[in-house]
């Protein structure tokens, strides 16, 4: 695919509009890219992407429903590092921060606490880093902290 139009269908939904109303995408292929931009002044996300309604047509017009895709995220990494709690056994954590950048993992059985302090660590050179925790019983909020 050479080109195509990433837009806004309607309030929720973006649509991928292909120029070359010829061309014909089959197998697992790359058919676009999601770009954006942002500012130095706003804090760290984590966006959600969710895949829905996928549609297409076959070369000979005929109708493709129930297509399918993968859903996925954006991390924009700021002044603050973001925390991704990951499902495995042990239990993980990602993050995701400048690199180099020292900070306190604190837990609590309460989302507003009190926090009991896990461990300090120093984000090495890469934008991400996972953690493994050691198993703590019941239910458990992690937040990053500065070192204390």
């Amino acid at each position: 695919m050479d080109c195509g139009d990433f837009g806004r269908e309607n309030s929720d939904r973006q649509q991928w509009k292909n120029v070359d109303d010829e061309e014909v995408l089959q197998g697992d292929a790359l058919f676009g890219r999601l770009s954006f931009s942002t500012t130095t002044n706003i804090p760290s996300a984590l966006v959600n992407l969710r895949v829905q309604n996928v549609t297409g047509s076959r070369s000979t017009g005929q109708f493709v429903p129930n297509g399918g895709g993968v859903d996925g995220r954006i991390i924009v990494v700021n002044r603050e590092p973001v925390l991704v709690a990951e499902r495995a056994n042990p239990r993980q954590l990602q993050v995701f921060a400048p690199p180099g950048l020292t900070y306190q993992i604190d837990y609590s059985s309460q989302v507003d606490g009190p926090w009991i302090p896990l461990r300090t660590v120093t984000h090495g050179t890469s934008i991400s880093s996972r953690i493994t925790l050691e198993m703590i019983q019941g239910s458990v909020f992690y937040r990053l902290a500065p070192p204390r």
